[in-house]
Order: C-alpha cells, then sequence, then structure tokens
C-alpha cells in the first residue's frame, strides 16, 4: 500500500482546477510562436553554453554578476540562506555531468563545493543545505525532466557538531523544506507518474500531496506554510498551480501561458511569483506573476537566457542564473 493521501474534496472529473489568471499575451516585442511541451528525453536548450550567477533588485535595477564560470561551465538553481549573506547554487562542468553545490557571498566573490548534487535549498534555521543527489556515478545533463537517474534527497550540515556530514532524507526530487523547518515537499514517483509529497522532517508521516495523471514537480512553500506553487504539465503543457497542504478545495491554475513555465519562487509576503518564461528556449526569461490582480511583467528588459530566479529574504532583490555575456575573471571577494 502506498501513503496515506492528503483528503481532498472527491469531484466526478477528478481534481477541481479554478483558473486564477487569464492568458498572458506577449506584446509586439516578445512575440513569437508557441513551443511544444518538452519530453523526459528532450535536451534544455537554455543550459547550453555558459551560464553565470547574477542578482538584481526587484524593481529591475542594479544588475550584478556574483558568480561568473570559473571550475564550472553553467549555474542553476539558485537559493540565498536564510540571513541574505550566501546563496547556494548548482554548478555543472562543460559536460552537464558531476553537478556540485556550491555556495557565493551574495554581494560576489570565490565559490565553494560544499556537497555532490543540484537544487539546493537552505534549512530555514540556516544549517543545512537539501538538495538532490544520485545514486549513480554519471548525472543527467536535464534535471528538470524528473525521472532520469536513481536521484535521492540529502542534506549536509555546514557548521557546528558533525559539519560536512551528509544525510539521506528521501528517495525523490526537488526537496522545500516547510518555513517552519517541520516539514518537506518533494517529488516521488510511487505509481505511474510523479506526484508531490509530505513527510515530517523525522522521516515520518509521508503525505502524498497531489494525484493526477500528470507529472507535477517542483513544489515551493508559501510564507505561512499553508500551501504549494508547483509545476504540472496538466493540459499536456506546463503551467503553475497552487494547493492547500491540507489537500482541501481546489487546485488553482495560476498560469495559462503558451510556453512552458519553470522554476518559480513565492517571494516572502507571498504576493508574487517570479517563475521562468519559454524554459526550453535560449530566449528564456523571468516574469513577476502579481497574485492578487494576475498581472505578469519580465523582470528584465532584454533577457538573454534568464532562468530559475530565487527570492532574497527580504524580498528586495532575486538571484538568477543567465547566459548573457560577462567578463570570465574570478572574483576577489571575501569567502562566503
Amino acid at each position: 500500500r502506498g501513503p496515506p493521501r492528503a483528503r481532498r474534496r472527491p469531484t466526478a472529473g477528478g481534481e477541481r482546477i479554478r483558473q486564477l489568471t487569464l492568458e498572458f499575451v506577449p506584446d509586439a516585442h516578445h512575440a513569437e510562436p508557441p513551443s511544444p511541451p518538452r519530453t523526459a528525453t528532450e535536451p534544455s536548450a537554455g543550459r547550453a553554453g555558459l551560464a553565470a550567477l547574477y542578482t538584481i533588485n526587484a524593481d529591475g535595477s542594479n544588475l550584478r554578476a556574483v558568480a561568473v564560470p570559473d571550475g564550472f561551465a553553467r549555474a542553476a538553481h539558485p537559493s540565498w540562506s536564510p540571513d541574505g549573506r550566501r546563496i547556494a547554487f548548482a554548478a555543472f562542468d562543460a559536460t552537464g555531468r558531476d553537478p556540485l553545490v556550491r555556495v557565493v557571498a551574495s554581494e560576489g566573490g570565490p565559490t565553494v563545493a560544499v556537497a555532490a548534487g543540484v537544487a539546493p535549498r537552505w534549512s530555514h534555521d540556516g544549517t543545512r543545505l537539501i538538495y538532490m543527489a544520485s545514486g549513480k556515478a554519471e548525472y543527467a545533463t536535464d534535471w528538470t525532466a524528473p525521472g532520469r537517474n536513481d536521484e535521492r534527497i540529502e542534506a549536509v550540515r555546514l557548521a557546528g557538531p558533525g559539519a560536512g556530514e551528509v544525510e539521506v532524507l528521501a528517495r525523490g526530487l526537488w526537496p522545500r523544506p516547510a518555513p517552519n523547518d517541520d516539514r518537506i515537499a518533494f517529488v516521488a514517483r510511487l505509481d505511474a507518474n510523479w506526484d508531490i509529497y509530505l513527510r515530517s522532517a523525522d522521516g515520518t508521516n509521508l503525505i502524498r500531496l497531489t494525484d493526477d495523471p500528470a507529472n507535477d514537480t517542483q513544489p515551493v512553500w508559501t510564507a505561512d506554510g499553508r500551501a504549494i506553487v508547483f509545476l504540472s504539465d496538466r493540459g499536456n503543457r506546463w503551467d503553475l498551480y497552487l494547493i492547500a497542504v491540507d489537500g482541501r478545495g481546489e487546485v488553482v491554475r495560476l498560469t495559462n501561458h503558451r510556453r512552458r513555465e519553470d522554476g518559480a519562487d513565492l517571494n516572502p509576503d507571498g504576493t508574487r511569483v517570479a517563475f521562468t518564461d519559454n524554459a526550453i528556449r535560449p530566449d528564456s526569461r523571468i516574469l513577476l506573476l502579481d497574485l492578487a490582480s494576475g498581472a505578469v511583467r519580465p523582470l528584465t528588459e532584454n533577457s538573454q537566457g534568464d532562468r530559475d530566479p530565487a527570492w532574497s529574504p527580504d524580498g528586495r532583490a532575486l538571484a538568477f542564473v543567465s547566459r548573457r555575456p560577462t567578463p570570465l575573471v574570478p572574483f576577489s571577494g571575501r569567502q562566503p
């Protein structure tokens, strides 16, 4: 028997989905043909070439490169430390194999490798990094498509007694600790497709949150811990949805675009979602969605393969990765 499932209101047609926003229609400057949903075997075009780590103010000002390719070729999946002083990210070599979790000071500087894996997330007390690892010697080049390897979720302790120790938490993908660190949301395939699960921090009380024939992935907690934003290919295209963690009520569709969405993150006050638009294309960009009004705007006017946004703890800035040209000169700033 599988794990217990979160309770939800049954309906004749399965999960009820309520659409929150209208379809975003790009202006003429950004107009382009719709791209089909990516399959699990398609490469991620947005990963091609060098990709550095940047920060930018939420109003689009003060763009800064904080980690340029030096000892790695592509950055991905940034995550701010709770105090805002450091950023963890995945660093890939030119082959896309053997990714490392690296940490850099948020104002820029040399990077330090702390673990082998991708998609790092800080615990909210700042003592651990939780990330996706693999049980195989070689890593897939496309980590946004689940099911490519023997993935597992690990945590590395960063300081204090046991610093450097690694703990295996679960089999699955895309871990996200809850705001009070009492639970972890993650993605696993215990049946035919990928769904979102919750488990207590001590490994008990496994609950299946989503149950849909489509694939659900990349969960993100709301600041109050009462709901989760996630990515799903329901309707044969990837969009963002929201679900209450108690499993009750309707699943809310947040986006209804003609292109693939990816890499969402909520700002600390829960009013805006930053996400990657047109994620499988070299010209991917980051959009900001206002949850109250449904208004969508680009983070930057001139995107050059921007993706993987992550809000700072104070909500004033975002970290993201981009293929835009940057000097390939190592920083000489302070150690993270």
